[in-house]
C-alpha cells in the first residue's frame, strides 16, 4: 500500500493510500499547485510521463499535465483489468499489462497495451 512521492521538473506529485486526493506540490516550497479527487476505482499513480501524470483506475485510465491546474488531459481511456504497475518510457509511451480487453472481458487473454501519454490513445 506504499505510494511514495513522486519529483519531476521541480514538482512532487503525492498519492497516499489513505487520502482521498492526488495533489501536485511545488518541490521548494511545498505549496498546494494542484489537486484533484480520488476515483472509487482509481488503483495507482503509473507514474509522470511526457509532462503527465499517469492514473490507472480498475477500468480506466487518465492523465493530468503536470504543469496544469489538476484538470485532465485526457481520461476515460477504457482498459482491461490492470495484471501489475505498468512501466513508463522515454519516448512517452506507459506500457501496463492486462489480463484481459475492455471489448471482451469475459476471455482472459493476457496482453500489454501501450499507451501515448501526450494523445490518451491506445497502440
Amino acid at each position: 500500500r506504499a505510494a511514495a512521492p513522486i519529483i519531476a521538473d521541480g514538482k512532487v506529485v503525492v498519492a497516499a493510500h489513505d487520502s482521498d486526493q492526488l495533489q501536485c506540490l511545488d518541490l521548494r516550497t511545498g505549496n498546494q499547485l494542484w489537486a484533484d479527487g480520488r476515483q472509487k476505482d482509481d488503483l495507482y499513480v503509473g507514474g509522470v510521463v511526457a509532462g503527465h501524470v499517469v492514473v490507472v483506475g480498475k477500468e480506466t485510465v487518465r492523465a493530468y499535465p503536470l504543469a496544469g491546474d489538476g484538470k485532465p488531459a485526457w481520461q476515460n481511456l477504457r482498459i482491461g483489468t490492470p495484471a501489475g504497475h505498468g512501466v513508463a518510457t522515454a519516448d512517452g509511451l506507459f506500457y501496463v499489462p492486462l489480463l484481459n480487453d475492455p471489448d471482451r472481458p469475459d476471455v482472459r487473454e493476457p496482453q500489454v497495451w501501450s499507451i501515448d501519454v501526450k494523445t490518451g490513445q491506445a497502440k
